[in-house]
């Protein structure tokens, strides 16, 4: 009798934890559009470019799509995924190159980060903190008009980077300002991917933001690289759902 007594009274002192623990699950989903700048050069297969000078990439809008998941489950990470395709092409002059005529490159460096994180704080005040595996499969291909010379390299590989966000909003406004940041020193590869923002959420999750993001990379034995520093930064915007 009294374990059927327990029951409902133990329920029913769960049951405001459970409708807390409710609103604590969401999905996140968005797009953006980014226009950087590209600069850097890269060595492979016993070749190096200089981006700067010898070639004129052209100055593309970027995508990247991203979906997240946060839980109130403990222990367990809030998880997201973001993909960024980045492909631009270009005349390239092969300076290089004596024997070469003009001819064009191909610079793809397209990547997916898996995104593993822990919500440190989450109020006004929001902190999140854990670890992202970014994942390239892009490449960097030069053309010659005659076929001359004609090098395809992957830039193909994984480094872990550590992962933080932060953001700040402001009560009864739907406003927020934040920085997100992914970094690792690993393996003779170092990389800084940042960015700094300012967002709106309307009532019903829909929302936009834009801010300004930093891609840095200087890879060693990365894919057929032998070497590549590559910086990429510019103005970005974003559409995002809440739900």
């Amino acid at each position: 009798m009294k374990t059927r007594l327990l029951l409902p009274v133990a329920l029913a002192a769960l049951l405001p934890n459970l409708a807390a623990a409710d609103t604590l699950l969401g999905v996140f989903a968005g797009v953006e559009q980014w226009q950087p700048d590209i600069e850097g050069d890269y060595r492979g297969d016993g070749t190096a470019v200089d981006l700067n000078q010898d070639t004129d990439l052209d100055d593309d809008d970027f995508t990247s799509l991203y979906v997240a998941l946060e839980h109130p489950i403990p222990l367990i990470p809030n998880f997201k995924v973001q993909r960024h395709s980045f492909e631009s092409s270009g005349n390239a002059g092969l300076s290089f190159c004596s024997a070469c005529i003009d001819g064009s490159i191909d610079l793809d460096l397209t990547h997916s980060d898996y995104i593993a994180y822990y919500e440190v704080l989450d109020n006004w005040v929001n902190l999140d903190l854990g670890i992202n595996v970014k994942q390239f499969d892009g490449s960097a291909d030069l053309h010659s008009v005659a076929g001359l010379f004609d090098q395809n390299l992957d830039i193909d590989d994984t480094m872990p980077m550590l992962y933080g966000r932060a953001q700040f909003d402001l009560p009864l406004t739907g406003l927020s300002a934040g920085m997100t940041a992914s970094m690792t020193n690993f393996d003779s590869n170092e990389a800084t991917d940042a960015n700094a923002y300012l967002a709106w959420e309307s009532e019903w999750g829909l929302g936009v933001s834009a801010g300004y993001r930093i891609l840095d990379l200087e890879l060693e034995d990365f894919g057929d690289l032998d070497q590549g520093n590559f910086k990429l930064d510019g103005y970005y915007a974003s559409l995002f759902f809440h739900f």
